[in-house]
């Protein structure tokens, strides 16, 4: 079927990987009003629908000839989806890569950015030699660094708007998604267990609570960065807030989707505290903060491998739970949650 053309009310019934169509044809009306505004016409763009990322924001490619822009529309409701545009905008500005805002129309929730590709940080490093993956991620950890360091004190300077910061009420909503996602449907624990693990990790809140706060990414995984050109391209930043530049560093260096060796972990933590050394708290709680994250990332897997068509998120139960047992293996005992890794690590 690869290059069909399919009319209006036409039944495919093979499987097929994505369709295209014509912009006066597929965009409704303020889309393609957004688009002429581009100087586009929608009739001679082709449009490719992309899959969904979340967070009630759709992404669609629309091409022209050789060129290509990506359309965001966004549901409002999730207050952090108006915020993309200025927080790129801002982004921008300290010269850390993102996709440029081409059209903003928040009026209509609707905006036009750069296409800056698919190729993910995640996609790179598999196959990429270890010489290659150390440079990848060290070109990262220079923007972070810009981000943690010139981005807090302009952001401050400005009142830039963003998300609410890190508190103990969020920590205790992540603790609480571990608990209600993962602890009880996945790992079988018994309610006696799942309270005496929450109270080892509201220790471990406790301690990131008292950090001095960063500008943060906030999702800063491999899947959020983009790579053009070898350079990294940042995405899903919305969410940006204040808390310990050790949660961003943690989601990095702590990844379930990559799961980097111990070595490349301690040695990208250390790149990143030569470039921010007035930061002791970044090192010292890179650890308690990975296992936050995990427990975090472990109650959105066992939430999303529920879910219609998104089984493949229980893929990653068990490098997440690898990573977590090396986390807790450097930070002060907690030994129901030591336990719990251990008897999950076990063949059924």
């Amino acid at each position: 079927l690869a290059g069909a053309v399919v009319g209006r009310g036409a039944r495919v019934d093979e499987a097929v990987p994505g369709v295209a169509g014509r912009g006066d044809l597929v965009l409704d009306g303020e889309e393609q009003k957004l688009l002429t505004e581009y100087r586009w016409r929608p009739d001679q763009a082709t449009v490719l629908p992309l899959g969904p990322r979340g967070s009630a924001r759709t992404f669609t490619r629309i091409r022209r000839g050789r060129d290509s822009v990506i359309l965001l529309r966004y549901d409002p409701g999730r207050a952090e989806n108006a915020l993309y545009t200025a927080h790129a905008r801002f982004l921008a500005g300290l010269g850390i890569r993102v996709p440029a805002v081409l059209a903003d129309r928040p009026d209509r929730c609707l905006a036009l950015l750069e296409d800056v590709g698919d190729r993910t940080l995640r996609e790179a490093v598999v196959g990429a030699s270890a010489r290659e993956r150390r440079r990848m991620y060290r070109v990262v950890l220079d923007q972070v660094a810009r981000w943690h360091d010139i981005g807090t004190r302009r952001a401050r300077r400005l009142r830039l708007t963003v998300m609410p910061p890190f508190s103990k009420t969020l920590y205790r909503g992540e603790r609480e998604l571990f608990a209600a996602h993962f602890l009880g449907p996945v790992a079988r624990c018994a309610p006696a267990e799942s309270r005496r693990i929450l109270r080892e990790l509201a220790g471990v809140a406790a301690r990131l609570n008292r950090a001095p706060a960063v500008l943060l990414h906030r999702d800063l995984q491999s899947s959020n960065i983009l790579l053009r050109a070898g350079r990294p391209v940042f995405i899903d930043f919305q969410g940006m807030r204040f808390g310990p530049a050790a949660y961003d560093l943690a989601s990095l260096l702590c990844d379930p989707y990559v799961e980097l060796p111990p070595a490349l972990q301690d040695e990208l933590l250390e790149y990143y505290t030569a470039r921010r050394p007035k930061d002791l708290s970044a090192p010292s709680l890179f650890w308690p903060a990975a296992v936050e994250r995990l427990v975090q990332a472990l109650g959105a897997f066992g939430r999303l491998s529920v879910q219609p068509g998104l089984g493949t998120f229980a893929e990653f139960i068990p490098p997440a739970l690898r990573l977590l047992r090396r986390a807790l293996e450097r930070i002060e005992p907690l030994p129901v949650l030591m336990a719990l890794t251990d008897r999950l690590a076990r063949p059924s």
